[in-house]
């Protein structure tokens, strides 16, 4: 387990609540640089990261598309680490055509009404060590370590013991249900996202002004659509959009630059650019 004092390291180009994740536990975030094709993690600027205090590295899937799990899970096994992997927006994406939530340590995903699926809000957490499986399942209920549904099949079905500190994280069953069916259309839903996708970087493949983010359409499950404005015309372009009905938006104001958040003792010249 995380203590004060720890450090993961995380990309901060990423929504805040992969940040919050660390300091909530007391441990620091460590933030590294992206890559300009891809906007996942650099690989590079990872190690020149790692330290003793090192614990965890945090990858985020950015926009659905993997990242390099082959390098990512050698060095944490060079250094004994442990992969969090962020997947909120990789739900239905491969790599190696295996699905996201099958090669790492622990995997969390987001299941919001924007999401790939959705349970109209929730996630969900997919790891291969039962210990740790358990360990989830007790804090998500408070701490209890037999929910409701296992204590009425006893005899004493009132009696429960509390033997860890806990949340209310665990979903309701109508959500769950929602997502149950979501499920079944998930073919569908990927088909549409990626006709779309392949339109538009058709479409903007040779307009001058614009650098398009590297995508491999054999294993993309495409959560949203980015392109980079070149020259300094980004805000001009989104106000020319938007004044013919078309919304964008910038994703994400870097974690180091929120006021709530320490800065960052390290520049980030490609994160603070892009």
């Amino acid at each position: 387990r995380l203590k004060p004092g720890d450090e993961v390291i995380v990309p901060s180009l990423t929504f805040v609540a992969s940040v919050q994740a660390i300091l909530m536990v007391g441990a620091k975030p460590v933030y590294c640089e992206v890559s300009e094709d891809t906007l996942n993690i650099d690989i590079k600027d990872l190690q020149t990261k790692i330290t003793k205090k090192t614990k965890v590295i945090m990858p985020v899937h950015y926009g659905g598309t993997v990242c390099d799990m082959d390098s990512l899970m050698k060095i944490a096994r060079k250094h004994k680490l442990t992969i969090v992997e962020d997947a909120s927006h990789a739900f239905g994406s491969t790599y190696h055509g295996k699905k996201v939530g099958s090669f790492g340590h622990l995997t969390c995903f987001s299941f919001d009404p924007i999401k790939n699926i959705t349970c109209g809000e929730g996630g969900a957490v997919a790891t291969n060590n039962e210990k740790l499986a358990e360990l989830i399942r007790t804090k998500r209920i408070l701490g209890i370590n037999n929910d409701t549904w296992s204590r009425y099949k006893r005899e004493r079905n009132w009696f429960y013991n509390v033997t860890e500190l806990g949340f209310r994280y665990h979903m309701s069953d109508i959500n769950a249900a929602i997502g149950l069916e979501q499920l079944k259309r998930m073919s569908q839903f990927r088909s549409k996202k990626m006709k779309i996708l392949k339109d538009y970087d058709k479409a903007f493949k040779n307009t001058k002004g614009l650098k398009l983010i590297d995508h491999d359409y054999k294993e993309l499950f495409p959560f949203f659509y980015i392109i980079r404005v070149l020259n300094h015309k980004r805000d001009h372009l989104m106000s020319f959009l938007k004044e013919r009905g078309i919304i964008t938006g910038v994703h994400y104001i870097p974690n180091h630059l929120h006021p709530f958040i320490k800065p960052s003792h390290k520049k980030l010249p490609v994160t603070d650019q892009l």
